[in-house]
């Protein structure tokens, strides 16, 4: 669910855009219908977006960013989180 402004109603339409606000140091997200990423992208500027998946907002995956493909969210093993994270 997701709406353009706060005072607009919420949106109950099926999520189909998978939006990344702020990478790092913690990301920031959304899902987004197709209406609502149409007002954003006129609206808001935005780092990254792919096509919903399964795995977007899952516990253990994260945004992925390859040279070259398109972005998308893929497992993160527990030890790989611990070791990314500055000291």
């Amino acid at each position: 669910m997701s709406r353009t402004y706060p005072t607009d109603p919420w949106c109950t339409d099926k999520a189909v855009w998978h939006v990344a606000w702020v990478l790092a140091p913690r990301g920031h997200f959304s899902l987004l219908c197709e209406t609502h990423m149409a007002a954003t992208a006129e609206r808001y500027d935005y780092v990254d977006r792919h096509p919903v998946e399964i795995a977007c907002n899952m516990p253990s995956f994260a945004w992925a960013l390859r040279s070259g493909r398109p972005s998308s969210c893929v497992t993160v093993a527990s030890d790989q989180v611990h070791q990314e994270r500055p000291q």
